[in-house]
């Protein structure tokens, strides 16, 4: 008998636990309903979302979040994809950042981008949790935003294989 993938129960766990951490207004945009999913030709299995800020989110907040999960059958592919260069606009300059200690394993990077006469900075970071690569990034207009908004929930999403462990043992 195959196990069931843990994918869905950990893309539900991490899509509640960003969204539980935006202020008040931030809507899931188009394209980023949260639950698109899709299964690689290896098995692997991918679910993402994103959330746009309400018209006037403040100089602090993201104007957007995007949430990405890849469950991989092998942990050296998560490890290849966590190592490779993230996709990120057309046009960014993209320069590595240093991130704290996250999870196992994580890398980090900003992208600035020049977009209609507007400057914006895009700060991404991906954790490698088990098998599986959580990538999580925001948006700001620049010269607003920190890397550190990002690390902070970054540091959520890598203990939350832990606690749903800890939930389906307490049943």
């Amino acid at each position: 008998m195959v196990a069931a993938s843990p994918m869905p129960v950990l893309f539900a766990a991490a899509v509640d636990a960003i969204a539980s951490t935006l202020p008040p207004g931030y809507a899931y945009g188009p394209g980023g309903d949260c639950t698109d999913r899709e299964t690689g030709t290896e098995g692997d299995d991918r679910a993402q979302c994103r959330w746009l800020a309400p018209a006037s989110p403040g100089p602090a907040a993201p104007l957007l979040v995007e949430l990405a999960v890849t469950s991989y059958c092998r942990r050296t592919a998560a490890l290849c994809a966590l190592t490779s260069r993230p996709v990120l606009p057309v046009g960014a300059v993209v320069r590595p950042l240093f991130p704290p200690r996250i999870g196992s394993e994580a890398i980090a990077v900003r992208g600035d981008i020049v977009d209609g006469g507007g400057r914006f900075v895009l700060y991404r970071i991906d954790v490698l949790v088990n098998h599986a690569v959580l990538s999580l990034a925001g948006g700001w207009r620049w010269p607003a935003g920190s890397p550190d908004w990002i690390y902070e929930r970054a540091r959520l999403l890598a203990t939350l294989p832990a606690a749903l462990d800890r939930n389906l043992n307490a049943r």
